[in-house]
């Protein structure tokens, strides 16, 4: 009969989860796996990458004398693909999630392989597979088979989440939070925040300005240019300095920064809208998309190849008015309205975005921001 001794009666539990290089990997940790295997070639014994991505983790037995094992396998996700399990001595394929349990497996050898792979269904297949395994231990009772098992310790438990992520280009754009925002409309409608000289204490800026950065993600130097397009600017003016050096722009306009050269890591996206006066209300939208060039030639002028489309983003800044009404489209429609007017009077036959004069059937005039 095989014995095994209760975590409570022993300064360590039975098992521990370990790492390549013994380290203890903490009870309930997400750990994730976004590299493919390496296995040797089989003509030429030098190391191949393999379509399948594996846990590198062990499961390390504590104490000298035999133990029984059983794991509670549960798959939360799996975008594509198949998952390979054979934690419990016995290999099991799946698609979908599920929870199930292994068999036991007896006389645990004091380090072993947790062995979990999972194979998306092609190189480009992108997505997660995530399982969660939990290690419990058991005692076996009889002489012969077939024995029972008894739990007398809660054991370990793990994470994995292999990951096959979409290459990403040359740049991303991302937020505060390193979030990529990549082809997103980000709204900006709060002053910006700057020192005063005198004091050293923050105060309200006259502008309002994109939170945004551009980061690289290749280690090399490259150059970038970027492509403005102000489509709406109700009032005031936009101050763009992405490549370097500053324009400011009062209309709608498209054009391309100059070229900027040895592009840092992570840089600010320049843009600031300053409204005509704190009571200007309006909005002002821009999109601006980045692209990577080669520069060639050894002294100037040089020249510029492009090689990549990179990623673009629209900024809308806009200047509320407080005494406005927030109302959709749809909703506006429905109002017994007999005029609309554009902040500067322009008639128009369909509510826009953005503040509205809107002439009620009962003569009265009212605000609305149209989003």
């Amino acid at each position: 009969m095989a014995t095994c001794i209760n975590a409570s009666a022993q300064d360590t539990p039975t098992f521990t989860i370990v790492d390549a290089e013994g380290n203890a990997i903490e009870n309930g940790a997400v750990i994730t796996v976004n590299t493919w295997a390496q296995e040797a070639d089989a003509e030429t014994g030098e190391l191949k990458q393999t379509d399948y991505m594996a846990c590198p983790l062990q499961l390390r037995k504590n104490v000298e004398n035999g133990v029984s094992m059983a794991a509670t396998i549960t798959i939360g996700t799996i975008d594509n693909g198949t998952l390979y399990e054979a934690v419990g001595g016995v290999a099991k394929e799946l698609t979908e999630p599920t929870t199930y349990s292994t068999g036991y497996s007896d006389n645990y050898s004091e380090l072993r392989d947790i062995d979990l792979r999972w194979t998306p269904a092609a190189a480009d297949a992108y997505g997660v597979c995530e399982v969660t395994v939990k290690f419990d231990v058991y005692e076996r009772s009889g002489f012969f088979p077939p024995f029972k098992y008894n739990k007398v310790e809660d054991g370990p438990s793990v994470t994995i989440r292999f990951v096959n992520e979409e290459p990403q280009g040359t740049f991303s754009i991302v937020d505060a939070e390193g979030n990529i925002v990549n082809g997103t409309t980000v709204t900006v409608n709060t002053w910006a925040q700057e020192v005063d000289p005198e004091t050293g204490e923050l105060k309200q800026a006259d502008y309002m300005a994109c939170p945004l950065q551009l980061r690289k993600n290749v280690e090399n130097g490259v150059s970038m240019a970027a492509t403005i397009t102000l489509t709406t600017i109700d009032n005031g003016t936009l101050y763009e300095a992405i490549s370097g050096v500053a324009k400011e722009s009062t209309e709608p306009a498209t054009y391309r920064t100059g070229y900027r050269d040895n592009y840092s890591e992570l840089c600010d996206i320049d843009l600031r809208w300053s409204p005509a006066a704190a009571d200007a209300y309006g909005a002002c939208e821009v999109t601006v998309k980045f692209d990577v060039y080669e520069r060639t030639g050894i002294f100037p002028p040089f020249k510029y190849n492009k090689v990549e489309d990179g990623p673009s983003v629209t900024i809308r800044f806009v200047n509320e008015d407080p005494t406005a009404t927030a109302i959709s489209s749809s909703e506006l429609q429905s109002q017994p309205a007999v005029a609309r007017y554009t902040l500067g009077g322009q008639l128009v036959t369909s509510p826009r975005r953005g503040l509205n004069i809107v002439r009620m059937a009962d003569g009265s005039a009212r605000k609305v921001l149209v989003k």
